[in-house]
């Protein structure tokens, strides 16, 4: 019995042994991007390890400007992007080795401006007037900004700075000599330049009660009554409930929502919800207090504008609700944006466990290589990652399999690099009818190693500016390295002029030829479309054969 047990334990051992290697994958290289932000100026440092350049970055920085370095020696490099104010910016990192191989990582930048609150001793400052005049003391409450935080100062109302560089903290005192109505207003900046303002109207009656001083009374602040008449006046919809004087006042305090807000705040939500339109004044409102800020309230405005099928109102009530994240909506909106994807359609993806990052890489792979998204997203939810479906996609291109069978191979337990390189090695096996005529000084006598890392730069190359890897390796000599080579590829150097280049007619039947063998129509439907409703647009013709 003993020996029974120990020779199933034998023949078990074995087989774990056997099975392990199958399932082993090869070790993936870390894409690391540090973040250095100092004021509006972010650096960003990007490095991947257990790769070699040449690479190709994309740095979208998150507020409509990108950078992309089309080819790029070495790693680790750095960049340095200003962005134009505060606001929450969600930027993403692709990059593509001399392999083929993508990297992305994606992350946030969040700027913070300063905020002004003005209040004064006594609140509300509406005082009775006396023959030696009256003393308010005007409180600054400063909040956010990179510090020291300074203010100016304009106390009676005339448009003109009074006081100005003085510490935010610092209380400042007006003297009203005369009855009347004055504006006092405060500019508070920081040392990055952002800057806030607010404004408190002091009222000083002459004493017509008697002796009363109408502070203590049922006066209400003029400031909150003005805000109270403009709500009123506000469209229907754009405002929850008619609002006293008294009202507005409470909210100023905090004793109407638990959090103080300065009349110029609640004046700001009332001009912001007369632009937005499709947002009440509470939404607006009760955006600032939850301290979110309003920059990326703006942004999102600006993103929805581009779309016809989702309103800035759902966008924030689904954050406000807190079914998603303010982070997450951006990124939907600004996906749906970019790839001309209804948002609902984005929002499925997510809810489907696709994150916003994921999703972007997928549209963008999808639209670089004419597949069909949902053929990906089924992909996806069958276990592969974004990475998978782009190395698949470049191979299948590379060697003309499709991108179902590339991935069963590398299911089967193959590696990426042991695919490529055995089609590496059965293209070594066919003869190349240029190959003695290519003119490439640099490739006589090179190591093997050598050769096939300028083979590996050609085909990147080929691939950036669609030409053949022949007429790359043209221009590659003994009078020309490979930073010749990008650098005449840049200006041009295979212009159809040149005797060498593809005609443009040829790239056309090329391109017609593959939509019409991967959407499975005629190629007399692929050139009616071409020539008829998508006027010569090849991205036109490929949505359509996608929505059939």
């Amino acid at each position: 019995m003993r020996y029974r047990q120990l020779k199933w334990l034998a023949v078990l051992l074995v087989c774990l042994v056997l099975v392990v290697p199958v399932y082993a994958q090869e070790p993936s290289p870390d894409i690391s991007v540090n973040t250095t932000t100092e004021c509006s100026e972010t650096e960003f440092e990007i490095a991947v390890d257990g790769t070699t350049g040449p690479y190709q970055i994309e740095l979208l920085f998150g507020d409509g400007e990108s950078l992309i370095e089309e080819v790029y020696e070495a790693l680790p490099a750095a960049f340095n992007h200003y962005y134009p104010g505060e606001g929450v910016y969600i930027w993403s990192v692709t990059v593509f080795d001399s392999a083929g191989d993508m990297y992305t990582a994606e992350g946030e930048i969040v700027l913070e401006g300063v905020d002004a609150a003005l209040g004064s001793m006594p609140f509300p400052p509406i005082l009775a007037w006396e023959e030696d005049g009256v003393t308010v003391e005007f409180i600054l409450e400063g909040m956010g900004g990179t510090a020291p935080l300074t203010a100016q100062w304009d106390l009676d109302g005339d448009g003109i700075w009074d006081v100005e560089g003085v510490p935010a903290d610092e209380p400042q005192t007006k003297v009203y000599t005369e009855p009347g109505t004055y504006q006092a207003a405060v500019r508070l900046s920081d040392v990055c330049g952002f800057v806030d303002t607010d404004s408190l109207m002091v009222v000083i009656e002459e004493d017509a009660a008697g002796g009363e001083d109408p502070s203590e009374g049922d006066s209400c602040h003029p400031m909150a009554a003005r805000i109270a008449d403009a709500l009123a006046m506000l469209a229907p919809g754009l405002v929850e409930e008619e609002y006293t004087c008294e009202q507005i006042e409470a909210i100023f305090n905090g004793d109407l929502t638990g959090s103080q807000l300065g009349f110029g705040r609640m004046w700001q939500a009332y001009k912001l919800v007369s632009d937005f339109e499709t947002l009440t004044w509470e939404q607006v409102r009760d955006w600032h207090l939850d301290e979110t800020g309003w920059g990326l309230l703006l942004q999102l405005d600006r993103w929805s504008d581009t779309l016809t099928d989702i309103e800035l109102g759902a966008l924030v009530e689904s954050i406000v609700s807190g079914e998603m994240g303010a982070k997450d909506v951006r990124q939907a909106v600004k996906t749906a944006a970019q790839y001309d994807v209804p948002y609902d359609e984005v929002m499925q993806y997510i809810d489907l466990g696709v994150g916003t990052g994921d999703l972007n890489q997928l549209l963008k792979l999808a639209e670089e290589y004419g597949l069909n998204q949902t053929d990906l997203l089924g992909y996806m939810e069958a276990g592969y990652s974004v990475s998978d479906l782009r190395q698949a996609a470049s191979f299948a291109e590379r060697t003309g399999m499709g991108i179902a069978e590339v991935l069963e191979q590398h299911a089967s337990g193959i590696s990426w690099g042991q695919m490529r390189q055995e089609a590496r090695d059965q293209s070594d096996d066919v003869p190349d009818e240029g190959e003695d005529n290519q003119g490439n000084d640099h490739g006589q006598g090179n190591p093997p190693a050598q050769d096939d890392k300028d083979q590996r730069t050609a085909e990147q190359l080929a691939r950036q500016y669609e030409c053949s890897v022949e007429e790359v390796f043209a221009l590659y000599s003994s009078e020309c390295d490979w930073s010749c080579v990008r650098e005449q590829l840049r200006d041009g150097a295979l212009e159809p002029a040149d005797e060498n280049k593809e005609a443009p007619e040829d790239k056309d039947q090329r391109t017609a030829e593959r939509y019409a063998g991967q959407y499975g129509v005629s190629l007399d439907s692929v050139w009616s479309l071409f020539y008829g409703e998508c006027d010569s647009d090849w991205n036109c013709v490929r949505k359509i054969l996608q929505d059939k």
